[in-house]
């Protein structure tokens, strides 16, 4: 009778510690588990804040590329409303101070440059601009256009500022 009573008493003790070491063994699974998904978490968590950063940066990026773009229209309008056209006319004979005087009251966006032009092919168009706007001049002081071109040659160009220098 006792060495049953030991048996059995062994075999409770063998059936306590091994259900003690599965619920041991399952409870360390659920703790590597929990470990797990918590990892997978930080991970997701991460991923999507850079997601955002990157987002956050393109929408700056988009903002200042508008901001920039805004920036140069405005320039370009501002640049387009102070430009105006200004014909740069070369003495190449010394003419009359009354001859260029005139010309300046008829047409004021002329400023009188010494020296010679750069491109001689601008000259032939403006020119004719000239032929037409100085007949005027031409009539009042007794010269004919040949004679008022050859004393003047002009070119023209875009300046920033409007007043003649």
């Amino acid at each position: 009778m006792l060495t049953m009573m030991i048996k059995i008493i062994i075999l409770i003790i063998i059936v306590i510690t091994a259900i003690i070491i599965i619920i041991i063994i399952i409870i360390i699974i659920i703790i590597i588990i929990i470990i797990i998904i918590i990892i997978i978490i930080i991970i997701i968590i991460i991923i999507i804040l850079i997601i955002i950063k990157r987002r956050r940066r393109r929408r700056r990026r988009r903002r200042r590329r508008r901001r920039r773009r805004r920036r140069r229209r405005r320039r370009r309008r501002r640049r387009r409303r102070r430009r105006r056209r200004r014909i740069d006319v070369f003495r190449l004979i010394c003419a009359s101070r009354v001859v260029i005087r005139e010309l300046k009251n008829l047409w004021p966006e002329l400023r009188i440059v010494h020296g010679k032009p750069r491109h001689p092919q601008a000259q032939s168009d403006t020119q004719d601009m000239l032929i037409t706007r100085i007949g005027g001049c031409c009539s009042s002081y007794r010269l004919n256009q040949r004679s008022l071109l050859l004393l003047i040659s002009a070119k023209s160009v875009e300046v920033a500022t409007p007043h003649i220098g």
